[in-house]
């Protein structure tokens, strides 16, 4: 018979089959072999006739590789029981393989016709649902961030105008200050819809459309052998395991990092910033102060 275009010669007549299940990037690793030093240690320790049926897979360190090979070794396993049917099924799993096998231990036929699992440095992968609420708090506090801000656009330039108006006074400072506020009132009235717009979407149909995506990805990845006995062989500092680690932390950093405290105080340092430039070049000559003196002795006098 053939198995992921490998071919499997024995006779029928066997008391065991062992499945060896390779792991990321090690496509045709050599301890798959019926003639490497595993295996020949596997068929010491078993009595009868020992069948080795190595499972190839491509070995790419993605899920969707994962789930596709695990429905492959489901068929692969499904085969071998079908041609020795009395022949007990082991499987060893090396790595990422080990979630490959658990992909295939889904099926109830498949689960019944392996014997034992054997498990070398897995790295589990355990998927559970990021909880969407500190995003959504975020979002709001980011979207009641952008309306101060615009709120302080128009103050600013409500104090332009003021500012035009005392210091070149007269008909065409007032008309450019009038069409000043105005084009900054349209344009601020429009961001302001287009945040709530925005505000509306996420909450009505991104946030539930991400809810349903996350359940069905956690039901999707979660790597279970479901009572099928199984022993697991783990080493210090596994590397398989150590990358996923990493990626999981890498992930955490926008939830753990960007909280309402974080976004205020970037939001208080940039609209300081903005501020200091603004009112420099609005209030930061002589002539200004004394257009204003002038004015005020004016209002009193």
């Amino acid at each position: 018979m053939r198995a992921n275009n490998r071919t499997v010669s024995a006779e029928d007549a066997c008391q065991h089959v062992v499945v060896l299940v390779h792991g990321t990037f090690a496509h045709g690793a050599d301890w798959t072999h019926a003639d490497s030093p595993l295996a020949r240690v596997v068929a010491g320790a078993l009595d009868g006739k020992v069948l080795f049926a190595p499972f190839e897979w491509s070995g790419s360190n993605t899920h969707t590789a994962r789930l596709e090979a695990g429905a492959e070794l489901a068929q692969h396993i499904r085969a071998l029981r079908q041609r020795y049917s009395s022949a007990s099924i082991h499987v060893v799993a090396h790595s990422h393989g080990g979630n490959v096998l658990a992909y295939a231990l889904r099926e109830h036929d498949v689960r019944g016709s392996v014997e034992n699992v054997v498990c070398l440095g897995t790295p589990f992968i355990v998927a559970q649902a990021r909880k969407l609420g500190p995003t959504l708090r975020l979002l709001r506090f980011a979207s009641l961030m952008a309306v101060a801000l615009v709120v302080l656009l128009m103050a600013l330039v409500l104090g332009m105008v003021v500012t035009m108006a005392v210091y070149v006074p007269g008909p065409p400072s007032a008309i450019g200050g009038v069409l000043l506020l105005l084009i900054v009132g349209v344009l601020g009235f429009t961001v302001l819809r287009l945040l709530a717009k925005l505000h509306k979407y996420i909450v009505g149909k991104l946030v539930p459309s991400l809810e349903a995506k996350q359940n069905r990805f956690v039901k999707q990845l979660q790597a279970q052998f479901k009572g099928v006995p199984l022993l697991n062989l783990q080493v210090w500092r596994d590397e398989a395991a150590g990358f996923l680690r990493l990626i999981d932390r890498l992930a955490r950093i926008p939830f753990e990092a960007w909280s309402p405290t974080a976004v205020l105080w970037v939001t208080v340092a940039i609209t300081a910033f903005y501020s200091a430039g603004m009112l420099f070049v609005a209030v930061g000559s002589d002539d200004w102060k004394q257009a204003w003196n002038e004015a005020a002795l004016g209002l009193v006098f």
